[in-house]
C-alpha cells in the first residue's frame, strides 16, 4: 500500500540490466536516457515479462515502465512513484515530464532533470523543489497551460520560471536544450 493506502503494482522480481537488450539499449539511445544510464546518474531495468524498461525512483521504493512493444497503458508505475524521480545534482532543476526527458537534462552540467512524472506536482514533490536555488519549468508543448499552473503553485516556494518548447526535450541534443534553458523565446 502506498501513503494514501491504495494498492500498489510490486516492480517486478525478474529484471535485466539493458546492457543484455540490444533492442532496450537501442530505446535508451533514441529517447536520450543512454548517456545517463552510462554515467550512473539513474537506474534503470529491463523487465521481460512486461516488456518494459523501467526507471527506478531515487529512493528505489518504486519505478516508472515504459511499454518497448506499444502495449497501453505506455507507462505503468510500480511501488511508490509519488516523488520526482531527479537526474544530476546541480541546485538548479528542469522540472521535465517524464524519466527519458530527465535523464536527457540531467547530464547537462549545472542543471538536474526532475521528472514529475505526468503535469501534476504533488505535495511531496512540491517540497522536493525547495532545496533547488532555481527551478525551470520545461513542459512538452502541449502542456504550457499547466506549465502556468505549475509556476504559479511554485510561487513564493522557489525561484521558478518557464521555458516554452517546442521540441521534447528527450529528442534534443544537449546543446539544443542549454540553448532552449538558456535563451527564451528563441
Amino acid at each position: 500500500m502506498d501513503e494514501q493506502g491504495l494498492t500498489l503494482r510490486k516492480i517486478p522480481s525478474m529484471v535485466s540490466p539493458p546492457k543484455n537488450h540490444a533492442f532496450v539499449m537501442n530505446y535508451l539511445e533514441e529517447n536520450g536516457c543512454l548517456p545517463a544510464y552510462e554515467q550512473g546518474l539513474v537506474k534503470i531495468l529491463y523487465a521481460p515479462a512486461e516488456n518494459r524498461c523501467l526507471f527506478m525512483m531515487n529512493d528505489g521504493r518504486g519505478a516508472v515502465g515504459r511499454s518497448l512493444n506499444g502495449a497501453t497503458p505506455k507507462w505503468m508505475s510500480y511501488g511508490i512513484t509519488s516523488g520526482a524521480l531527479t537526474v544530476g545534482t546541480s541546485d538548479v532543476g528542469i522540472i521535465v515530464e517524464d524519466a527519458p526527458s530527465a535523464c536527457a537534462v540531467g547530464v547537462i552540467d549545472g542543471y538536474a532533470g526532475i521528472a514529475i512524472l505526468g503535469t501534476n506536482l504533488s505535495t511531496k514533490q512540491k517540497q522536493s523543489l525547495k532545496n533547488y536555488k532555481k527551478i525551470i519549468i520545461c513542459l512538452d508543448n502541449d502542456a504550457k497551460k499547466k506549465a502556468i499552473i505549475l509556476l504559479r503553485q511554485l510561487q513564493g516556494l522557489v525561484n521558478c520560471t518557464i521555458r516554452f518548447i517546442n521540441k521534447d526535450l528527450k529528442y534534443c541534443r544537449s546543446d539544443e536544450i542549454v540553448n532552449v534553458i538558456e535563451n527564451p523565446g528563441l
